[in-house]
């Protein structure tokens, strides 16, 4: 009831928004650029009509921030749920409601897993493919590189290429295919990179491995 009312104040409507979850405090490696994320949720939001809706917690405002503010610049309307500590259900109510989630491995991707919400996915190396979501519908991207199974020690320090290195139209397709029910069941899209940087990392990868 508490999230029914919250949405009623973001002035939505149920299945017609997305969830979106931008930052990963615990392992900000984790984290799609803010830029490329911005332009997913565009892309959303201008073909398709969805309202969006970026959640997180106060150790991720930051970055929320900055995904709103790349938002408000292409003048896509936003809303912000940051979560505190008594609005777990708020947080669980609003992705119920939602038409989907997009985000990063993160615990707020299960929850939409399941909730039974379609769920896009974007994966780096440090666990794969440990933690694809268990959904019903949606897909997991992930770009493949020999030091896959990090941990998230990555030998490329603070810019993992296997993160960085998605490019926003993969999303953006994977967001299409969601629209026109083609993505059920759940289905994982790792790929090999692609290109003559895609042959400088893969080199990189090997040499800092040996």
């Amino acid at each position: 009831r508490r999230a029914r009312s919250v949405v009623r104040e973001m002035l939505l409507q149920p299945k017609e928004f997305v969830v979106a979850s931008p930052a990963s405090s615990s392992v900000p490696l984790k984290e799609y650029p803010a830029d490329r994320y911005a332009a997913v949720l565009v892309h959303w939001h201008r073909v398709y009509g969805r309202g969006i809706v970026l959640v997180g917690n106060r150790m991720e405002q930051k970055v929320v921030e900055s995904v709103r503010d790349a938002l408000e610049h292409e003048r896509v309307q936003v809303r912000t749920l940051m979560g505190e500590e008594d609005n777990l259900e708020i947080l669980l109510g609003l992705i119920a409601s939602a038409r989907a989630y997009i985000g990063n491995d993160t615990g707020t991707m299960h929850f939409a897993a399941a909730l039974r919400r379609p769920v896009l996915a974007i994966f780096g190396g440090g666990h794969w493919p440990r933690f694809v979501p268990a959904a019903i519908e949606g897909a997991a991207v992930a770009q493949e590189l020999p030091c896959f199974g990090c941990g998230w020690q990555c030998i490329f320090a603070t810019d993992p290429p296997c993160i960085r290195s998605i490019q926003s139209r993969k999303v953006c397709a994977m967001i299409d295919e969601l629209e026109s029910g083609k993505l059920k069941p759940f289905q994982i899209r790792a790929g090999a990179f692609e290109g003559a940087t895609a042959t400088t990392w893969i080199t990189q990868a090997k040499t800092k491995l040996r």
